[in-house]
């Protein structure tokens, strides 16, 4: 079928006679969208609850067919064809959630009651839809959702934290035995500090996360980004090298130190690393790039991470930050690690950038703004 988007249809004949069906009071009254079209699909009116909420005035659209309010993919994949099959069955289709396009672009959510128009014999001669935006509603009620599962997480946090701790003392304890007992060159020193340096690792991020509970100061001091990453490569360096993965570093030399607290760092730039070393279980590469970046007025760091993995599909790139969110199997993550580091990073007054599509890897970005209190590199040296 072919979508006559741009200009106005006058060529079909119309039965639809509005002032015998009295809509003019409706019209002039009603605080929801009303659109009546006949059964060619011609906008025939287009009250002021319409007016507003799709932002055209009624000139702009009588006369036209009104695929020009639906996006283009819904017309491809046949959404007229279904609801009218829906209507014709049932003569009239009530709270029926659409997603329609404003005058400016954007995507507007409407709940949808369409109804046949009969004339005497019984016969349908048009169609009368009536709209309500709940744009504002849905989006609260994300919001809600997002504030219950926030809670959850600090209630699995204040729980959790102790059991974790206890458990982490006691492998931290045991390798700290294990390591004075063995002689310094021995082959598994190496693997016993790593062990010992992941209890630490934890214990810091448990007490990042009872931090964000309290709502108490974090410790602030001047950061070396380029030291950071490179000590996290070094701590991620068995699992890298067991999956045949190549790393490629391009540190700036001579971006700032960053006000900030380590720990934290290190974790927004451990998960995103982590989520790239998972993304390619065959082997890849991983880049890692820093730089000075300026951005509204702001000289801000940025930190890319990049892999050549299996990407992230369209339909989950904008769920990745939600807690609990995940779509590895169960017991292989509880999907809190991309909503820490989201949740880090806006701290900071940072954002995060993710560029990603199945089969072409990832890459993530992060802006993490400098502020009046960066320490220059040259100064400090001195």
């Amino acid at each position: 079928m072919s979508y006559a988007l741009n200009k106005k249809e006058t060529a079909f004949p119309s039965r639809l006679d509005l002032d015998r069906l009295s809509y003019r009071d409706l019209l002039k009254n009603s605080p929801d969208g009303l659109i009546v079209f006949d059964t060619h699909d011609i906008i025939h009116a287009f009250n002021k609850g319409a007016e507003d909420i799709f932002g055209y005035s009624s000139e702009e659209v009588l006369g036209r067919p009104f695929y020009f309010l639906i996006p283009l993919e819904l017309l491809d994949k046949g959404e007229i064809q279904r609801l009218q099959e829906m209507v014709n069955a049932n003569g009239r289709l009530e709270r029926c959630y659409v997603t329609r396009l404003h005058k400016n672009g954007s995507r507007i959510k409407l709940e949808l009651t369409r109804s046949q128009i009969l004339d005497e014999q019984g016969v349908v001669i048009g169609y009368e839809c009536v709209f309500r935006d709940v744009t504002q509603s849905i989006e609260f009620e994300k919001e809600l959702l997002l504030t219950e599962k926030l809670s959850a997480v600090e209630t699995l946090v204040s729980g959790m934290a102790h059991e974790l701790g206890t458990s982490l003392n006691i492998i931290q304890g045991h390798s700290d035995l294990i390591l004075t007992e063995l002689s310094p060159d021995s082959p598994f020193s190496d693997s016993l500090k790593t062990i010992i340096q992941a209890c630490d690792r934890m214990a810091a991020l448990m007490k990042t996360l009872l931090l964000d509970v309290s709502r108490r100061e974090r410790e602030i001091v001047p950061l070396d980004i380029g030291e950071i990453i490179r000590d996290l490569l070094n701590f991620l360096r068995i699992q890298i090298k067991k999956q045949n993965i190549k790393t490629s570093l391009d540190i700036q030399d001579d971006i700032p130190f960053f006000q900030g607290d380590r720990t934290q760092i290190e974790e927004i730039l451990l998960n995103i690393m982590m989520n790239s070393i998972q993304a390619m279980p065959d082997g890849g590469e991983l880049k890692v790039r820093t730089a000075t970046h300026s951005e509204n007025g702001w000289d801000h760091i940025l930190m890319e991470i990049k892999d050549n993995g299996v990407g992230i599909p369209l339909e989950i790139l904008s769920r990745i930050f939600e807690p609990f969110f995940t779509t590895k199997g169960v017991g292989k993550g509880a999907g809190l690690g991309l909503y820490i580091t989201h949740n880090l990073v806006r701290r900071y007054k940072g954002r995060i950038k993710v560029e990603s599509a199945p089969g072409c890897g990832c890459s993530v970005s992060i802006f993490l703004p400098v502020g009046p209190y960066a320490i220059n590199r040259k100064e400090d040296d001195r």
